[in-house]
């Protein structure tokens, strides 16, 4: 299949065949009279990126309105906290804000010029209700342009803080994942009710773009929504995010520590002592130690050197005891190492007798047997 074929403008004779458009659609002196300094032949040529923009938003929140099967009016919504997007479209258009309609829960600016409508329908656009399960990707110049369409198409249907569009048309979708190679595949939603924030009766499709493809249309076009404008991290970045700054789940990273100080304090206690003094988790801990190739200590090492410990401190006092019993006179401070634990030297001894030195060495044989 030929991909020409999938991109075909759509058939004019609708225009030529039809009196009753040229009748009903006024002529570019009436339209001056209303909206003066409107630019007729916008779309005569989508050439540049915020023309491709326009037109896919178009796609999505756009219509042009028929009366007996004639279309007559073309406009477009916006929710209320997206009234930047119309201010937008009528700048750059130069349609009359006057005009501007607030809805219960959306503004509108639509307006009646037969040009405009006939250049919508050549770049694709379908007039009535039946534009959403019937629209086809449209062919432009070039990839910049259709990146510009795909983000004007994502900024009406797009999901904010995913890189996924909806539509009605699968044929739609399955255009844009042949055209930019994605490798998602098309969902199915049904729905009777609200699909992001819409009511959609029946099915609709959804189509997840992917972080690459997603950051590459942020970076074509920069005057796109803002609230929508969310870029992700690509999955070369997700990997030297995860070197540089260890594992972090899916949550935001509490652990703030360099590796040399983990290498320090991992063998200076076990890791859920370091887990405590930062609060989070021995696990966590733990992660951060396999990502950055820290070696632990062999499991149960830690509860060795503290039997070790008590069993030296409880030989110890044993011997200070048999000590205490042959010479009642107290033992010098300095001597009581276990009291420092090696934070510090013990000081120095004062001058002592001749049975006191005696008695000090006899302890010290006795330690050491």
């Amino acid at each position: 299949m030929n991909l020409k074929d999938d991109y075909e403008p759509r058939d004019e004779s609708i225009f030529e065949n039809d009196l009753r458009f040229k009748k009903e659609v006024p002529e570019s002196k009436k339209i001056f009279k209303y909206h003066p300094n409107i630019d007729i032949h916008y779309f005569k040529l989508v050439d540049t990126k915020k023309k491709a923009y326009w037109l896919g938003f178009l796609f999505a929140d756009g219509f042009i309105k028929t009366n007996k099967g004639v279309p007559y009016r073309v406009g477009i919504d916006a929710g209320i906290k997206d009234f930047w997007l119309i201010d937008r479209f009528i700048k750059d258009i130069g349609v009359n804000p006057k005009y501007i309609q607030n809805l219960k829960n959306r503004f509108r600016i639509s307006f009646i010029y037969k040009e405009i409508i006939r250049d919508l329908i050549r770049n694709g656009l379908i007039p009535g209700k039946e534009k959403s399960n019937n629209i086809k990707f449209p062919l432009l110049k070039n990839r910049e342009l259709d990146l510009a369409f795909l983000l004007g198409y994502f900024d009406g249907d797009g999901t904010q803080k995913t890189s996924k569009i909806t539509s009605g048309s699968k044929i739609f979708l399955e255009q844009i994942k042949k055209k930019f190679r994605i490798n998602h595949k098309i969902e199915m939603v049904r729905s009777g009710g609200p699909i992001d924030g819409r009511d959609v009766d029946g099915v609709a499709h959804r189509l997840a773009l992917g972080s690459e493809l997603f950051n590459e249309m942020l970076d074509n076009y920069r005057e796109s929504l803002p609230r929508k404008r969310n870029r992700f991290k690509t999955e070369e970045e997700r990997i030297k995010s995860i070197k540089e700054n260890a594992w972090n789940g899916s949550h935001k990273r509490k652990f703030i520590i360099s590796k040399q100080e983990l290498e320090k304090l991992v063998n200076l206690m076990p890791l859920y002592k370091i887990g405590e003094k930062f609060d989070v988790s021995g696990k966590t801990v733990k992660k951060y130690c396999t990502n950055w190739g820290i070696k632990i200590p062999a499991h149960g090492s830690w509860i060795k050197k503290k039997k070790k410990k008590e069993s030296l401190r409880r030989e110890f006092q044993r011997k200070i005891d048999i000590f205490s019993l042959l010479n009642p006179r107290p033992l010098p401070v300095w001597f009581n190492f276990f009291e420092y634990q090696g934070n510090a030297l013990p000081p120095k001894p004062r001058r002592q007798g001749l049975f006191q030195i005696y008695a000090n060495f006899y302890i010290i044989k006795l330690f050491l047997n």
